[in-house]
């Protein structure tokens, strides 16, 4: 009997759900606390900090990708990951079929995955939020395989350059569309998607006064040019040399262009005053 073969991307997925609401707090992306674990690197403790780094990268991913569900879905993974409840149980509690709580568990936990390996997810093309912070995780990623210039990360460093540079071209390509609402219906109805993703397309027709085949034609024609965008983009143009020596100063010369702290604080509406709370972490 053959039997089905393993998932082990989709086990990371649950297993960094479970983890995320083990941890006593459950409250956010923390992206400010992966920030500062990331300063770590002046330690110069190679392996251990890239570990370590990793463990807060996955909890933030999972915190982003939570933060951004419709309320019901954070509810119920409340239920199930928070107070380990059964599936029935969450049911009967929520008023709502078992198939659909299975749907729920199996779709975010593959969006997850997706992200726990620095992929793209359809679903991106509708977060401006899931781009940003994947970037800013990116840098922080990059920066840390760059400054220990070990030949063991030097797959992972190309790999993520690319990925880098996709989310920057679909960023760039998300503020270009939103930044005129007002210049056609197409920029008006994206950009009114991109403040309400997970809207039904029912109720953003019926908010925005335009008929649901108007609506569904400008998103489609959106998805496949964000898509195609993503898709595009094959190789690098970034200095593939940046293990060098010089690697940390040349990223910051320009190569790779890093978010800034202020930059990402400002984006996630967080203040020096919630990072030095997080662990009396002193502001710079």
């Amino acid at each position: 009997m053959l039997k089905e073969t393993p998932n082990i991307g989709y086990f990371l997925a649950e297993q960094a759900v479970w983890s995320y609401f083990r941890s006593e707090r459950s409250d956010g992306m923390d992206i400010h606390a992966v920030t500062m674990n990331c300063r770590m690197e002046r330690l110069h403790i190679a392996h251990a900090y890239i570990e370590i780094q990793r463990m807060g990268i996955d909890r933030a991913l999972v915190g982003m990708v939570i933060q951004e569900l419709p309320e019901e879905q954070q509810i119920f993974l409340r239920h199930r990951y928070g107070a380990k409840k059964s599936f029935q149980a969450i049911a009967l509690q929520m008023g709502l079929p078992l198939n659909r709580l299975f749907a729920w568990n199996k779709r975010i936990l593959s969006l997850i995955e997706l992200f726990l390996f620095f992929s793209i997810p359809e679903d991106a093309i509708w977060h401006r939020m899931y781009v940003i912070n994947l970037l800013h995780i990116i840098d922080l990623r990059l920066v840390a395989f760059a400054a220990h210039e070990q030949e063991i990360y030097k797959p992972l460093y190309s790999f993520l350059s690319l990925q880098r540079k996709r989310y920057r071209r679909l960023l760039d390509y998300i503020e270009e569309v939103s930044a005129d609402p007002s210049h056609s219906v197409y920029e008006q109805l994206v950009t009114e998607r991109l403040k309400k993703p997970n809207e039904s397309i029912t109720d953003m027709a019926r908010r925005v006064h335009f008929t649901q085949s108007c609506v569904s034609k400008h998103l489609i024609r959106y998805k496949e040019r964000a898509i195609g965008i993503v898709q595009s983009i094959t190789s690098l143009e970034v200095d593939e040399t940046i293990f060098e020596c010089e690697a940390p100063k040349r990223i910051k010369e320009g190569n790779v262009r890093l978010y800034t702290e202020k930059e990402v604080m400002e984006d996630l509406g967080i203040t020096e005053k919630d990072i030095a709370a997080a662990g009396d972490v002193e502001i710079e």
